[in-house]
């Protein structure tokens, strides 16, 4: 009796893991790929040009530290975000050179403006302006793959 509740178990089994066997995702293809790299790029992108602007008016004491501090945590977070959507994407074969030149100025964005963050919280203006220029840079970047891509 066992036996034949352990073959009836696994019928069951198999006739489950078959029925659910084509109901994944497909791959995306180079079109889906595109639009998601563009997405992160463009999210980031945003987040880089306020934290530059935030840093320019912290410079010129026109944001408090305070403030200068949760704007730039939350923009490194949102870079943060954006950085690991792109690397969590399993690109079509043809994407793969994209997925690496955006994933490489994501990480450049994402350490600028952490350094940018660090150097507001102590109070840092001369890393706070190399960390201005670094991020500038890399939104610049940024700006230049999502024409690219647009």
């Amino acid at each position: 009796m066992r036996t034949s509740v352990r073959w009836g178990a696994a019928l069951l089994l198999a006739l489950a893991l078959g029925a659910t066997a084509g109901c994944g995702s497909p791959a995306p293809d180079a079109s889906d790929h595109r639009d998601a790299v563009v997405t992160a790029v463009e999210a980031a992108l945003g987040d880089a040009r306020t934290a530059t602007i935030l840093a320019d008016a912290w410079q010129h004491d026109s944001a408090s530290d305070a403030y200068a501090t949760v704007i730039l945590r939350e923009s490194s977070a949102s870079v943060e975000g954006a950085a690991g959507e792109l690397t969590a994407l399993t690109p079509p074969v043809a994407g793969d050179a994209l997925q690496e030149r955006a994933a490489g100025v994501l990480s450049d964005a994402e350490e600028a403006v952490t350094a940018l963050r660090v150097a507001v919280e102590r109070g840092d203006h001369d890393a706070a302006a190399a960390a201005a220029r670094l991020l500038a840079d890399a939104a610049s970047d940024l700006e230049q793959i999502s024409e690219d891509l647009g």
